[in-house]
């Protein structure tokens, strides 16, 4: 029997909860990534490309999170286009697509590349197997929460957005950084969780106030 879960649809399948579980991990280590000054190919020749993906993974997720913000609250269709924009932007990263996220034009150095170095194994995003389950996915980025979820897009919905191939959105978390703390996370917990030398051997990072999804 399948285990009751929060996922949606057909996303509450064995397979697809193998998929998400690697997910969760691997994001969350980026998360932790992104919110420490670790670099895992640091005194390499990729060092800088590192730098320059890290920060446009930020600013994508910032900037994606503030226009659709936008929309929801005023039905601003600029920046839903924006929006739009960026969570295939969020897409192409997952998938390893540099060359078509146009910040990226030059920069080979991929986050499948990074979570490689660091765990020894890739994205499990960019497997060709698994391919068809990220592009049936439309990214979307929340800063109210810590864990971010699935939910099923609505038919009406993805034929109006032209993109029936779109079956879930994919709530992604990614609020501001929190006060570091033992109450809450310390540096030293993101670094060892970023850099996968944290203790324990759980899939799920050292504190809940590092971002994932459920």
């Amino acid at each position: 029997m399948t285990p009751a879960t929060k996922l949606p649809g057909d996303l509450n399948t064995p397979e697809n909860l193998a998929i998400i579980t690697k997910m969760v991990t691997q994001w969350s280590r980026l998360m932790a990534w992104s919110w420490t000054d670790y670099l895992a190919f640091a005194n390499t020749e990729n060092e800088d490309q590192e730098r320059q993906l890290k920060t446009v993974l930020i600013e994508t997720l910032k900037k994606q999170a503030q226009n659709m913000e936008a929309y929801v609250s005023y039905g601003n269709p600029d920046s839903q286009a924006v929006a739009d924009d960026l969570s295939r932007d969020i897409e192409n990263l997952l998938l390893g697509d540099n060359s078509q996220v146009s910040r990226l034009q030059g920069v080979l150095l991929t986050l499948s590349d990074v979570i490689q170095r660091v765990t020894g194994e890739g994205l499990i995003t960019t497997e060709r197997q698994y391919r068809n389950f990220t592009q049936q996915l439309s990214f979307q980025v929340v800063t109210s929460k810590y864990v971010g979820e699935f939910a099923e897009i609505p038919p009406e919905v993805r034929r109006s957005s032209g993109e029936s191939e779109k079956k879930y959105f994919a709530y992604i978390a990614y609020p501001p950084r929190p006060e570091l703390s033992n109450l809450t996370v310390t540096y030293n917990d993101l670094y060892t969780w970023a850099s996968s030398s944290y203790p324990g051997g759980n899939y799920l990072p050292p504190s809940s106030c590092v971002p994932t999804f459920t």
